[in-house]
């Protein structure tokens, strides 16, 4: 089809219901797109020390913006004044740190708009990059075909450029990414080690330059050369680092920095485990660990944040390295600081000085050791990281203030030294520490084997410990040691004592302990921080055969469903159940069936059938057998059984006694009831599948306890406990949700501060649909408290069940596929054989089967490449992606006619009414328009008994080429292969362009090309170009979603292993302003947008 075909197709008066009944605002097929999901080392999320690029297409109402981070918070920004002064005044704030992920979903209102999000914690939005624009604009088009446009996370700018790019169109090339990432970082071959256990190796690295001038500050994240094998695990030895200064390729070389020079405030990230200054050139905090204990490599990623300043020219350094904030020209923050003042920290850390050079080039150097582990070694136990934060003590979050001492509160002054503050947080062990950092819930065994404590403290301060809370025994020491040379270090803080232990030091994860910090409060001391990183015994025994880093999901040829994730249904069958229970059918008098699982799993759509179907006894009256129980006729036919009420559920909710009662019968809110019919304890304790009272009840779904259900009948025996205490909040375990579940217990007013009741949470707020406001953050009630506030949305069945279910599989593969282990390849490749509908899945429930064949091979696919995402960066492992060990070939019988314009700017969709329509002379022939003749099978092939053959134009000679002046391109040329082309036909051809030229040449090289199929031997490929805007995956998508053709990559458009385009369709950004050609409309503006793709 030609380009004019387009254009002229935007302008039709008379367009299909399809088009005119659409919602440009609000899309049917929303997609989601990840925030920081594109960079060159996979995906980063919401994070500190990156630039996110403007999203400026792709994004419409409906869709939503997929924000996942760690101690970071999300606001919406009141505009973009607001946005680029990183001023929080009138923002919204939408999700708080520890609320990770959040979903924005786009209203339809914002379209037209550009809606403005960052973080305000520390300086991660004003001395930081976080922050990023996303516009919103109407969609015209098919939206079966939408793909979510990417997020780009750019590396390596400084503010200046970052805010550049961020007032930019946001068009950025993936080259531009890798250029302005300024990596550079390499590691030395791996050497072997002759004087350690066998198969140990040494490595050296460099980090990419963290270019300084005198004062500057930076705070930015790092990729860095991964130093250990790509494609397995191995043990990790003994990490060390160091900043060096200098160009290692100079005839000078590299030098290493002393920390007057140089201040590592801390360091993110685990390439090495680095906590700050007091970490350099030290050895014990990242030693090996004594056998049969170690780390493993996969889990630590490839890059870090660096937060270095550098001194050179600071005449004030004390109050440089603290951040403190400046209260005039030149001044600090000093002694005198009242009680409660914000002082210092991240978000006060800017450039020191106002010089602009010379600048200093620093790197870390990173030195490393490792070990394969042979098949015949004996299993090796896993290593895990805690972490614990002294600042909860006084409601902050990673940093807090020292006041000078006349300012300390009562409580915070050491009983040692009045002079000292002490900061003392005591509670069990598994509420204090955090999985990794600070984030997650303790999540670790019962019993804690602590084999190592490493602090990170600042200077001033004077000791941190860990004790026993009711013996006083230290577990952790933290002894700090200051600088005394003063061309070097004197007054820095140089090192901490490490406490180790072999054997492990074992104790209940409950243990009551005691966490304490004393700093120097002589002079007032900002932003320092007080952190045990502390190394556990983890559950896993891990032996060589389970190192691989991908699991081989082909060793299955049928479906074995008891080796699907398990998950209880009775939370599932309840909500339903009560769904049914509230719909109250003699009000609303509808037939619900089309939504409820008779329909969905079972098929069964038409009340008429329902009633009439063998399964169903007594008609409207009686009830639907299902392999999942029995569903009343009523409840789904209300209206076309006479709108009566449901008798029996009616009966049973009635009979409901109130809930304050000790002793109560609550089967009438059971699925028993609810989807069973068994509604009454005197039947449901006789039946033959009961063993009567004090015994249970028998089903598919398991075991329930009869007096659970019948405890007033069954005489009271039933032991009703009183409510169980609060569970400690970091012992607290997401339960698997049903689309509507109170999430207090995840969220930081119950991590944080205590606050984990719904009854609590709400008496202390504005009340359900209100806020609760807080120093801390506003939190919407309902937000946290949805069930509790009876505030949940409508979903079908099959999205309950899914969105549990989903939460259940992932569940079990991160219980289960930590590591290659014979347990996790036998889950993984039995569900991906599942979704395929391999024999034996008829033996799992209808849910499950509908989950798996929908979701199960990409949730296969997505669990089984291991560890850390960045280890599958730019891998195809085909044991990974497919089971034959190939790409699946192309599928040469298919229809084409979703990726074709008759769809996407017509409307037609649907081959079976695109071949009945008048302008169709049917399969074989072709589809007259004024705008050119479209050969039906050449977008129906499939539909018309695959007739025409799948073939590439460069599978056919060239018979000539048509070159022409493009009204929106200039000079264009489209080229003819096969032999069904004539002279006359390709003559007649090039005359409906403009200014068409036939010759019998061809269009000569070009990066790209558009090849449609015509007919069987019959090819016209349009030669495609590239530039700023139209790179080749912009190219690709033109030709797929606008030609119905398929996109040929030239020489220039391959990647180094010639296999395919070198950026695909994900790398495309375009700028669609509507409000720039008012007068055509938004259709014609849409087509001229589009029309700058094409050739």
């Amino acid at each position: 089809m030609k380009l004019s075909a387009l254009l002229a197709a935007a302008l039709l008066p008379g367009a299909p219901a399809q088009i005119a009944d659409f919602d440009a605002n609000l899309v049917n097929n929303p997609v989601t797109v990840v925030v920081g999901g594109d960079s060159p080392i996979g995906a980063l999320g919401w994070t500190d020390g990156v630039c996110y690029a403007p999203i400026a297409a792709g994004v419409s109402g409906g869709d939503t913006l997929l924000f996942e981070y760690d101690a970071h918070n999300v606001y919406l920004m009141a505009s973009a004044e607001h946005f680029h002064e990183c001023d929080f005044s009138d923002a919204e704030l939408l999700s708080q740190v520890g609320e990770s992920p959040f979903e924005y979903v786009v209203p339809p209102e914002k379209v037209g708009e550009v809606l403005y999000f960052a973080c305000q914690v520390g300086d991660h939005c004003a001395g930081g990059t976080q922050k990023l624009q996303v516009a919103v604009n109407a969609f015209f088009g098919n939206d079966a075909v939408r793909v979510a446009p990417p997020s780009t996370a750019l590396l390596g700018n400084t503010k200046e450029e970052c805010d550049a790019i961020q007032k930019s169109s946001g068009v950025v090339s993936e080259q531009d990414q890798i250029a302005a990432s300024a990596v550079q970082s390499f590691c030395g071959e791996p050497i072997l080690l002759e004087d350690e256990p066998a198969d140990t190796y040494y490595r050296t690295c460099l980090s990419g330059p963290a270019t300084l001038t005198p004062g500057g500050v930076i705070n930015r994240l790092f990729v860095m050369q991964d130093p250990y094998p790509e494609d397995h695990r191995v043990l990790i030895g003994q990490r060390t680092f160091e900043f060096v200064a200098g160009d290692p390729d100079s005839a000078e070389g590299i030098r290493p920095v002393p920390v007057n020079e140089l201040y590592v405030h801390h360091l993110g990230g685990s390439v090495v485990f680095g906590q700050g200054s007091e970490g350099i050139r030290q050895t014990d905090p990242d030693a090996p660990f004594p056998e049969p204990y170690s780390l493993f490599s996969g889990e630590d990623g490839n890059s870090m944040i660096f937060h270095l300043i550098d001194l050179r020219e600071v005449d004030e350094w004390l109050a440089c390295v603290e951040c403190r904030c400046p209260v005039s020209e030149g001044t600090y923050l000093d002694a005198l600081t009242q009680e409660g003042n914000i002082t210092g920290g991240v978000n006060c850390c800017f450039n020191c000085t106002d010089l602009v050079g010379p600048t200093v080039d620093y790197r870390m150097r990173y030195n490393i050791t490792y070990r394969e582990l042979q098949e015949d070694d004996p299993p090796v136990s896993d290593v895990r990281m805690l972490t614990a934060d002294i600042s909860t003590a006084v409601d902050a979050v990673l940093e807090h203030d020292v006041p000078s001492w006349n300012f300390l509160k009562p409580d915070e002054i050491s009983p040692d030294n009045p002079k000292h503050q002490r900061l003392v947080i005591e509670k069990p062990f598994n509420e204090i520490f955090k999985d990794e950092f600070f984030q997650q819930p303790y999540s670790g065994p019962d019993t804690v084997q602590l084999l190592r404590c490493v602090a990170h403290l600042h200077i001033a301060s004077v000791e941190m410990w860990l004790e026993n809370a009711e013996t006083g025994e230290r577990l952790c020491d933290g002894q700090p040691t200051y600088g005394e040379d003063p061309a070097t270090d004197k007054g820095f803080l140089t090192a901490v004592s490490v406490t180790n232990f072999n054997p492990p030091k074992e104790f209940p994860a409950d243990m009551m302990v005691r966490f304490v910090t004393d700093y120097d409060a002589n002079i007032v001391h900002t932003g320092v921080m007080g952190y045990w990183f502390v190394f556990t015994a983890g559950d896993n025994q891990v032996t060589a055969q389970e190192t691989a880093l991908t699991v081989d999901l082909c060793l299955m040829d049928t479906c074995d469903a008891t080796l699907l994730p398990e998950m209880d249904m009775t939370p599932f069958l309840t909500a339903v159940g009560k769904r049914q229970l509230q719909e109250e059918p003699a009000v609303d008098c509808v037939d619900s069936i089309a939504e409820s699982p008779v329909c969905t799993f079972g098929g069964v759509c038409e009340c008429e059938a329902l009633v009439a179907a063998e399964e169903t006894t007594d008609g409207c009256n009686g009830f639907y057998s299902t392999a999942f129980g029995q569903i009343e006729v009523r409840s789904v036919c209300a209206n076309f059984c006479g709108c009566a009420v449901s008798a029996a559920v009616e009966e049973a909710a009635l009979s409901s006694p109130p809930a304050d009662e000790d002793c109560i019968d609550s089967l009438a809110t059971h699925p028993a009831c609810l989807m069973g019919n068994m509604c009454d304890c005197e039947e449901y304790v006789n039946a033959p599948e009961s063993t009567g009272c004090g015994g249970v009840y028998e089903s598919e779904w398991g075991n329930v306890p009869i007096d659970s259900v019948c405890n007033k009948y069954c005489g009271c025996n039933a032991v009703v406990e009183a409510p169980a205490p609060q569970a400690p909040p970091a012992a607290q375990v997401p339960a698997i949700g049903l689309g509507c579940t109170d999430e207090l217990a995840s969220n930081p007013a119950c991590r944080f501060g205590g606050l984990c009741s719904c009854e609590e949470f709400v008496a202390g707020s504005e009340g359900c649909g209100g806020w609760y406001r807080s120093e801390q953050g506003d939190i919407e009630v309902n937000s946290v408290c949805a069930s509790y506030c009876d505030a949940c949305g409508d979903q079908s069945a099959e999205d309950l069940f899914n969105e549990a279910y989903g939460e259940a599989v992932e569940l079990a593969m991160k219980r289960h596929c930590m590591y290659d282990t014979p347990e996790c390849e036998a889950m993984l490749s039995n569900l991906y054989t599942c979704s395929s509908e391999a024999p034996g899945l008829d033996q799992a429930n209808a849910f499950v089967r509908n989950f798996v064949t929908k979701m199960g091979q990409e949730a296969a696919l997505a669990s089984a490449k291991l560890g850390h995402p960045s280890n599958h960066v730019d891998s195809e492992d085909p044991s990974v992606e497919y089971c034959d060990g190939t790409a699946p070939a192309k599928e040469e019988c298919v229809d084409a006619i979703t990726r074709h314009p008759v769809c996407n700017m017509g409307g037609l969709c649907n081959c079976e009414e695109f071949v009945s329509l008048p302008e169709s002379t049917g399969c074989g022939g072709v589809y007259t328009s004024a705008f050119g003749n479209v050969p039906i099978d050449s977008v129906c092939n499939k539909f018309c008994g695959c007739a025409l053959g799948q073939s590439s134009f460069m599978d056919h000679s060239v018979k000539g080429s048509c070159t022409f002046d493009s009204p929106f391109n200039g000079a264009s040329c489209i080229q003819f292969n096969g032999d069904v082309w004539t002279t006359d036909t390709m003559a007649a051809r090039c005359a409906e362009e403009n200014e068409g030229t036939w010759s019998s040449d061809g269009c000569g090289d070009a990066p790209g090309w558009c090849d449609v199929q015509l007919a069987v031997g019959q090819h016209e490929a349009s030669a495609m170009a590239l530039d700023a805007i139209n790179t080749c995956g912009v190219n690709r998508l033109s030709c797929e979603a606008f030609y119905g053709g398929s996109f040929v990559a030239g020489e220039e458009c391959l990647s180094d292993d010639g296999a395919g385009p070198n950026n695909s369709q994900d790398d495309i950004e375009l700028v669609v302003d509507l409000s720039a050609a008012p007068k055509y409309g938004p259709a014609l503006a849409i087509v001229l947008a589009v029309a700058a793709l094409f050739v």
